[in-house]
C-alpha cells in the first residue's frame, strides 16, 4: 500500500513567500505661501502655513491609525516646511527623526520666491534655452543633472543603510519627480511626463534586490479622512 504524508505540502503547490523589499516612502511637505503663490521656493527656508500644518497633522494621524506601516525611521530635508511636516510624522510614530540636506529642493539662485511668469519674463533668455533641452543653472543655482545626481545617492545610501526596511522620507516636489525620473530611466527633458506632486502626497519606491518600481504615486488617503479617522 503507498504511504501518504499528511500535513505536507507539494513542494510545487507551496504558496510563494514574497521576496523581502526596501521601501522608501517619499512624502511632499505640507502647503506654504509660496505653493498658494505659485513662487519658487528652492533652498528658500519658507515655513508652513496653516492649510500645511493641518495637512501634517493629518499624515502623522493617518499613519499612527494604520499602525505606521512598519515605518523604521524618518527621514527629512532640513529646510523647515519639510522637517515641520516630518516631525509631526516621527512623533506620531515614536521614531526618531534624521535631518538631511541631501533632500533639499533644487536650488533656484535669482529665481527663488519669482514665480514662473516673472522668471519668463525676467530671465527670458536662460529660460528659453532650459526650454530647449539646455541644462543650465536654475537661475545661477543648480543644474538638473547635479540636483539628480544628489537625490539618487541619498536614496542609494538609504537603501544600503536599511535594507529591506521601510523608511519615510519628508522632501520636495521637484526631489520626488527627480527621483520617480530615476526609477522609469528618463531623462531631465522629459519632466513634465512626471505629474507635480500634491503636499503630503504619498510616492512609494520599493526595491526588490535588482531594481527600483514604482508601488504608488501621489498617494493622499489621509486628506479623505478626518483626525478621527471617519470619512469626512
Amino acid at each position: 500500500m503507498a504511504e501518504f504524508s499528511i500535513g505536507l505540502i507539494h513542494p510545487r503547490l507551496a504558496p510563494k513567500t514574497p521576496a523581502p523589499m526596501t521601501r522608501v516612502l517619499l512624502i511632499r511637505h505640507g502647503e506654504t505661501p509660496w505653493n498658494r503663490d505659485r513662487r519658487w521656493q528652492g533652498h528658500a527656508d519658507v515655513a508652513l502655513n496653516g492649510v500645511g500644518v493641518e495637512q501634517a497633522s493629518r499624515l502623522a494621524a493617518h499613519y499612527k491609525a494604520v499602525g505606521g506601516l512598519s515605518i523604521c525611521a524618518v527621514y527629512s530635508s532640513d529646510l523647515r516646511r519639510a522637517h515641520d511636516t516630518a516631525r509631526a510624522l516621527a512623533v506620531a510614530l515614536g521614531t526618531e527623526l534624521t535631518l538631511d540636506p541631501a533632500w533639499r529642493e533644487i536650488a533656484v539662485g535669482r529665481w527663488t520666491g519669482l514665480s514662473r511668469e516673472q522668471i519668463q519674463e525676467r530671465f527670458a533668455e536662460e529660460w528659453q534655452r532650459i526650454v530647449a533641452g539646455e541644462d543650465l543653472p536654475r537661475g545661477g543655482g543648480e543644474t538638473f543633472e547635479c540636483f539628480s545626481k544628489r537625490i539618487v545617492t541619498a536614496l542609494e545610501a538609504l537603501r544600503a543603510r536599511h535594507p529591506e526596511k521601510t523608511i519615510a522620507v519628508v522632501t520636495h516636489g521637484g526631489v520626488i519627480r527627480a527621483a520617480l525620473l530615476h526609477v522609469l530611466g528618463l531623462p531631465w527633458t522629459r519632466l513634465r511626463e512626471v505629474a507635480a506632486v500634491d503636499n503630503t502626497a504619498v510616492s512609494e519606491l520599493s526595491w526588490n534586490g535588482a531594481a527600483w518600481s514604482i508601488e504608488r504615486r501621489n498617494h493622499q488617503p489621509h486628506l479623505e479622512f478626518g483626525r478621527d479617522g471617519a470619512v469626512e
